[in-house]
């Protein structure tokens, strides 16, 4: 079993090499993080779902670790995306 560390770098990469910098640079208005957001509130209980914007909360709904893997992923992507506005070149899939 890896570590929760270790299950996000895997997929960062694997979405680092699927979406380019360019492509998260379009995500201006907090949709990386509406998506994340919505993947890590479906397993507290109550009514505060967020729309799926991408149908990842659908894709994933029976797999908890997936559904946060997923959504740390996209939290990254969200501090590349912002250091990447602000100049910080180190845009790096490893």
């Amino acid at each position: 079993m890896k570590l929760g560390f270790e299950l996000v770098k895997k997929e960062c990469r694997k979405q680092k090499k699927k979406y380019s910098r360019e492509h998260d640079q379009k995500h201006k208005d907090d949709e990386l993080l509406y998506a994340s957001t919505g993947l890590i509130i479906m397993g507290v209980p109550g009514d505060n779902k967020l729309d799926d914007i991408w149908g990842l909360q659908k894709k994933y709904k029976n797999d908890r670790i997936k559904q946060l893997t997923i959504a740390a992923a996209l939290l990254c992507s969200e501090i590349d995306r912002l250091n990447n506005k602000s100049g910080d070149d180190n845009y790096d899939a490893n």
